[in-house]
């Protein structure tokens, strides 16, 4: 960052918060707004007879919601959000820790694994149906942002009270609680709870979100967003937005000086006693407490950082675009050239000798030498899909049921749900990443190769039911992606073949490799964790056509053999292999 640009961004900060000083007379003790602007003709008052006391009962139980739930309710319910919220922010803590240890021993080869990117998927989600349910607390009772449109309404309720006494910026009239009414007890609270999710929201931030900001790798993983949790791109942008509005922060320090007025008249109520404790141990309350330079530098010195950090993003985001395009085009035009139909192509007997061996989570690898891009792909193997199996299969299983009580299954958008069942009820069982993106295909669109085997996964995480169907729900969750032109194992929104394996199999420790600045996994990555038998086996194996048949020791080394090799001529032992040529036209 230049120094000019320093220096601008320091003057504008401190120049807006300067004219936005905060006070309560200016701004009538606004609560935070939502993302969505307000429509405060939604919830403005009509005329009304302010001498008529039946008429300011009726607004005001319309203003204050009176009809949803008590406030002791609303508190309730409030204190159970704040438990998960801070369970949340807990694990967010952990997990950032465990990541920063293994950085500062790993350096420059440091990368999220399966497991990580998952963990980060799905926290990132909770985070964000957390901030929803905090703004609906924030707002539920933003009709406290239109005090200039019923302040009449509020006196004449003996509910707001005017002290003269006390002289404010602009030379406004501060506003005081009247805490000697039902009315201005049950408003005083309503609005603490308010400004409390308000408060909260910026402690998440503080204490957790800034430190995912912080590592460069989550936090561009985060800013892709993850199609397979209905996680948009941009939400760390947006975050970052949002505590920066001074506008928002004027309104929680006018909201507080509101309420730290009425903190000092003792009510003798215990669940407002409740509420001024959670806003006086928040750790941002002493920040919106402190003069508004102190609170200005502090809140400039973490996003000078994210000033600096989002332009390496956005360099590296543009590298990456570029890269994903060239990639593209080279991809799609050389992918679409074939020499011949691959030998165990529309061969219906082949079909049914291998379908009946297959389980669901069965890895499935192959080989097409006689296209081009085969030969860009190091190693033997040049494709990975999985198989999903029947639903008809997963139901009798009992294993579908469980499927659609995941968590996984239950972040898939509803529309790919739906496409999701009638491809596996039609016989497209075949998880996959093309070219177009992530689809469900027939065995007998996937059996245009020349090499074919399947290996299973045996590891124990995997033994149960249960964890079989939230892995098959993890899996189905990439349905819809977009192809990963840029083989980049940190890339979430987008992916390639290998990395569907990656993404599902979480728990297991794969191998990459770090090429032109990326970490990637090749199908041949992929394929070695069959190789000693453990945490995959193989369970089918056919070369040139041909399929390889004996016991499972056969199996292994011919599996080995044509993984390191490419070639079972000299293969012998228990067991008997001949290619089979088809003639294609």
């Amino acid at each position: 960052m230049t120094k000019n640009l320093f220096v601008k961004i320091v003057l504008n900060t401190i120049i807006v918060n300067i004219l936005l000083i905060p006070t309560f007379a200016k701004t009538n003790a606004r609560p935070m707004k939502a993302t969505q602007k307000i429509n405060k003709e939604s919830y403005m008052l009509p005329s009304f007879n302010p001498d008529n006391i039946d008429s300011i009962n009726s607004k005001f139980e319309e203003v204050m919601h009176i009809d949803d739930i008590t406030f002791s309710e609303q508190l309730t319910n409030y204190k159970k959000l704040l438990q998960e919220n801070n369970s949340l922010r807990y694990l967010g803590l952990t997990f950032i820790e465990d990541l920063l240890k293994r950085k500062s021993t790993e350096g420059d080869s440091f990368h999220l694994n399966g497991t990580e990117l998952d963990k980060l998927s799905k926290g990132v989600k909770m985070l964000l149906d957390l901030r929803k349910s905090l703004y609906k607390n924030v707002h539920l009772y933003s009709v406290i942002d239109a005090f200039n449109d019923y302040n009449t309404l509020l006196q004449a309720g003996n509910i707001l009270l005017n002290d003269e006494k006390q002289a404010t910026f602009k030379s406004g009239k501060p506003y005081t609680v009247n805490t000697g009414t039902d009315k201005g007890r049950l408003f005083a609270k309503k609005l603490g709870l308010s400004l409390h999710a308000a408060i909260t929201l910026y402690d998440n931030y503080f204490l957790m979100i800034q430190l995912f900001e912080n590592i460069d790798q989550i936090r561009r993983v985060i800013d892709q967003g993850n199609k397979a949790y209905g996680i948009p791109a941009g939400q760390l942008n947006e975050i970052s937005d949002r505590i920066d509005d001074v506008k928002l922060r004027a309104s929680i320090v006018d909201s507080l000086k509101l309420f730290d007025r009425y903190v000092s008249l003792d009510a003798g109520d215990s669940e407002l006693k409740e509420i001024v404790s959670l806003i006086n141990n928040s750790y941002s309350t002493a920040l919106f407490r402190k003069s508004i330079t102190e609170r200005s530098w502090e809140m400039l010195a973490g996003r000078v950082k994210g000033l600096s950090d989002g332009y390496q993003d956005a360099k590296k985001r543009a590298v990456r675009t570029s890269t994903n395009s060239l990639s593209k085009v080279f991809g799609n035009a050389v992918g679409m050239i074939e020499f011949r139909k691959g030998y165990m192509y529309n061969n219906v007997e082949i079909e049914n000798l291998i379908t009946p061996q297959l389980k669901p989570l069965d890895i499935l690898l192959e080989k097409t030498p006689f296209r081009p891009t085969d030969r860009f792909i190091p190693g033997h193997w040049g494709h990975v899909a999985i198989w999903i199996g029947s639903l008809d299969e997963l139901k009798n299983s009992g294993v579908w049921e469980l499927v659609e009580l995941t968590y996984e299954w239950q972040n898939i958008p509803t529309s790919n749900q739906q496409e999701i069942k009638e491809k596996l009820s039609s016989g497209h069982l075949v998880l996959e990443a093309l070219r177009p993106g992530v689809e469900l295909n027939s065995i007998a669109h996937f059996l245009n190769i020349d090499d074919f085997a399947s290996i299973r996964p045996i590891y124990t995480e995997l033994s149960s039911d249960l964890q079989k169907a939230i892995t098959i729900a993890r899996a189905l969750g990439n349905y819809g992606k977009a192809y990963d032109f840029n083989f980049d194992v940190q890339t979430i929104d987008k992916i390639v073949c290998s990395e569907l394996a990656y993404q599902t199999y979480i728990e297991i420790d794969w191998p990459t490799e770090k090429t032109v600045g990326r970490y990637s996994i090749t199908p041949d990555q992929v394929a070695v964790k069959a190789l000693e038998d453990y945490p995959f086996q193989i369970v089918e194996l056919w070369h040139q056509g041909g399929r390889v048949e004996g016991d499972q020791v056969y199996l292994s080394n011919a599996y080995k053999m044509l993984s390191t090799t490419s070639d079972l001529t000299s293969l012998n032992g228990n067991g008997n292999w001949s290619p089979i040529r088809i003639e294609n036209n």
